[in-house]
């Protein structure tokens, strides 16, 4: 920030030389605001601080991010509708993929850009952090590392930060309204008894 003083009986306003020479006397060697200093010829502005140069702003990188393309939490129940209405047998719960599709994919992180002051002292900026795919059962990582393929048919869950297929669904109890329809792409060990329905 600069602030001008008037000029006294006889004075002067400063030119554009002068303030750019004032500013570099006093270390300012980067991000002038050439429209400001303009301005400020023009249209003298007295007695109050004024920016006059701004540095930059270092921006840090972004982090690696994972994004899975199966519903994480096996928990959440998905009921679709036909015809505005909802079957209660549809729930979706198994997530069925085919081999050689894509379940996660990753982002890769970005470098920091780094910033300068006015003195043109460098602002260092931080890297994005990386994080690792971990492939499980019956899953591998692309050659390129960015993404975790099925190698087989089956259904895709996270166990822990790892993504697994497994061919076989085993439900632990009976075929009922909790466990809506069944359609899986593999194996189906039913432990307790298909209901009604």
């Amino acid at each position: 920030f600069i602030i001008i003083s008037p000029p006294k009986p006889g004075g002067f306003d400063l030119d554009h030389d002068e303030i750019k020479n004032i500013l570099h006397n006093n270390g300012v060697v980067v991000g002038f605001k050439e429209d400001t200093l303009k301005k400020l010829i023009d249209y003298p502005n007295y007695n109050e601080p004024i920016l006059i140069a701004e540095g930059k702003k270092p921006e840090n990188g972004k982090d690696a991010v994972i994004h899975y393309n199966f519903n994480v939490n096996k928990d959440e129940i998905h009921l679709m509708e036909e015809d505005g209405k909802v079957n209660f047998k549809e729930l979706n719960i198994v997530q069925n993929v085919v081999a050689g599709q894509i379940l996660a994919t990753k982002e890769l992180p970005t470098e920091g850009e780094s910033g300068r002051t006015v003195t043109n002292k460098m602002l260092p900026a931080k890297s994005g952090r990386d994080t690792n795919l971990y492939p499980g059962r019956n899953t591998k990582l692309t050659e390129d590392g960015l993404n975790i393929v099925a190698e087989i048919n089956g259904q895709t869950y996270l166990i822990g930060s790892k993504v697994v297929v497994d061919p076989v669904y085993t439900i632990q109890g009976d075929v009922n309204l909790k466990t809506g329809n069944i359609l899986f792409l593999g194996t189906v060990v039913v432990q307790g008894n298909i209901e009604d329905g």
